[in-house]
């Protein structure tokens, strides 16, 4: 409804749900509809709405919802009052790092999208360390965020070595499919056929299933 501009309509739906539901907790049905009004520039509403998400969620999920307005304030170019919403937003250790992987692993992909890699990198090195800690967390997606990043600054070992580091820490191998495809389709378009081949001998060795989109 949101991608139609049938905003009313949205809108109306998320009350009724809310209304019946009243613990909504999760952001989704919120996010999608504060993107709504920040791409029509309707601040109002988008503040409106996330005053009333405070009223019924948790911190965490308040500060995944709060990554909305982070992006928007980048967007503008406002890029210190970005990063201050960003640190009041999410509980922070000592280093000043995200206590809650997820959380972490939305604001990772944020700082990287939005140049901010000297906060990104120390934050994805907590995310990967203590993701096992958060039901449901995926950390390969932050794997592979810090793997393309290395490839768009021309760092392939890097690259690898990180992944060689950071799998170590995986319980699970079969959950780095993804991360193992990324990797190999990179290191092969950018001709480091050898270091492919090793990883996908690699890859066999830690018995993760291929599939069929590795080169």
């Amino acid at each position: 409804m949101v991608d139609a501009g049938m905003m009313d309509q949205a809108l109306d739906l998320l009350l009724k749900g809310r209304a019946e539901l009243f613990n909504f907790q999760k952001p989704g049905m919120y996010m999608n509809l504060i993107r709504g009004y920040l791409e029509q520039g309707n601040l109002d509403m988008a503040y409106q709405l996330r005053d009333d998400f405070k009223t019924c969620s948790t911190r965490n999920e308040i500060a995944i919802l709060e990554s909305l307005f982070v992006e928007y304030l980048f967007k503008q170019g406002k890029d210190e009052e970005a990063m201050d919403l960003y640190r009041s937003s999410v509980t922070m250790n000592k280093n000043g790092l995200t206590e809650n992987a997820t959380v972490g692993n939305v604001y990772l992909k944020l700082l990287l999208k939005y140049g901010r890699k000297t906060q990104a990198w120390p934050l994805f090195g907590y995310v990967l360390n203590y993701y096992n800690l958060c039901v449901g967390f995926d950390a390969s997606d932050a794997l592979n965020f810090m793997v393309n990043e290395c490839f768009e600054m021309g760092r392939f070992s890097d690259a690898v070595n990180i992944f060689t580091k950071a799998k170590a820490k995986f319980k699970y191998n079969s959950k780095l499919v993804g991360v193992y495809r990324n990797l190999i389709t990179r290191l092969c378009q950018n001709g480091r056929l050898s270091e492919a081949d090793s990883l996908f001998d690699d890859m066999v060795k830690d018995e993760v299933l291929p599939d069929s989109c590795i080169c």
